[in-house]
């Protein structure tokens, strides 16, 4: 498959694989305070990582939070992800996310280089220390039942697979699915223990779908339409406890997906995007995780990043969703992707090559 097909079919400015000098970093968000209204006022400015593709922005913090580095110097560089595309210009695309393991925390890089990287809670600095694989064009990892499950080359549409890999050496022990068509985002269903996928990209057979690979664990895992007819490619799945998925659609809104067994779920719209005003200097939404969750799991507030810089806690109880900024990026430029719950009621927020830990005052994440 030639890179001028790529082109030709997979990208649009404004969404997932977002063109020119964008910033990538990622946040951890202490999320002890979930539910309550959060100030926009910032208190601290960290600066950020970044390269001649991706040029750094300062981000500020809401009052009550304290920001420190988590995890720096990951592995870079723009102009090769733009080149994987036979795109001519810089794309700023970092980690589609973190996998846990109790206390451990396992980072995939998405560029080239790249490779998976693991970290205690006290975090570090990228190195040989930290590497477990160096393999480029990672999509996110997941662990379930401890097992670590990881997309690899979700930059080439139709030849990208999800693999299960040691936590230890990261060789591949089995292979669940193949043929996936641009893939970033995996999510584990709390029902069942199957894995969701998206298609990042525009134009190919699943890009208006969430696929389900049936059976990760088992001898003969499958692959099938898990919900599909949404207007444009997607970006991060997460589930609730009850088993609904929410789901990034474009640059926004967030649709909840109601499952079906054994047929395609019903979707409907969770968050407007222009009734929250949640793409106000935001560059449209990238990342979504649950906040909390209510009776029957049902969730009642959502974690949301922006491709600028942007975090947003949003209220699903009242009458209609509500958003709260907790994090912004008054210089712009930022680019996050995706958001995870991690351990201590925290959440990690990705983007490029940095990683820091934004938590209330005496309160550790680790």
């Amino acid at each position: 498959m030639t890179s001028t097909l790529l082109s030709a079919r997979t990208f649009r400015p404004t969404t997932r694989f977002l063109l020119g000098p964008l910033l990538g970093t990622a946040l951890v968000l202490a999320a002890t305070a979930a539910g309550a209204a959060v100030p926009a006022a910032a208190v601290a400015r960290v600066a950020q990582q970044g390269s001649s593709a991706c040029p750094v922005a300062p981000v500020k913090a809401s009052d009550g939070y304290d920001v420190s580095t988590y995890v720096s110097g990951l592995p870079f560089d723009g102009y090769a992800v733009a080149e994987k595309f036979g795109v001519d210009a810089g794309m700023c695309i970092g980690p589609f996310g973190i996998a846990f393991s109790g206390t451990t925390a396992y980072v995939a890089t998405s560029g080239s280089p790249g490779g998976l990287y693991r970290f205690g809670l006290t975090g570090g600095t990228a190195g040989a220390a930290h590497e477990v694989i160096a393999t480029p064009f990672l999509g996110q990892p997941v662990f379930d039942h401890g097992k670590l499950y990881i997309i690899e080359n979700y930059a080439d549409p139709q030849h990208a697979s999800v693999a299960q890999i040691s936590p230890t050496t990261g060789h591949v022990l089995r292979t669940v699915a193949t043929g996936l068509d641009c893939p970033q985002y995996l999510a584990v269903d709390p029902l069942n223990g199957d894995l969701v996928t998206q298609d990042g990209c525009t134009g190919w057979p699943s890009s208006d779908a969430v696929q389900e690979i049936v059976g990760p664990a088992g001898t003969s895992p499958t692959v099938r339409d898990y919900a599909t007819g949404f207007p444009t490619e997607l970006g991060q799945l997460a589930f609730a406890p009850d088993g609904v998925l929410y789901a990034i659609v474009g640059n926004g809104p967030i649709d909840a997906v109601v499952p079906t067994a054994g047929g395609l779920g019903t979707i409907t719209t969770a968050v407007d995007v222009n009734s929250t005003r949640l793409l106000d200097s935001s560059g449209g939404l990238s990342g979504v995780a649950v906040a909390r969750a209510g009776a029957g799991g049902k969730a009642t507030a959502l974690w949301a990043t922006a491709f600028n810089g942007y975090v947003y806690y949003i209220n699903l109880t009242g009458a209609s969703p509500t958003a709260e900024l907790v994090l912004t990026a008054p210089g712009g430029g930022n680019h996050l992707m995706s958001v995870t719950p991690g351990p201590h009621g925290c959440i990690y927020v990705t983007g490029l090559s940095t990683v820091m830990r934004l938590n209330k005052p005496g309160q550790t994440c680790t």
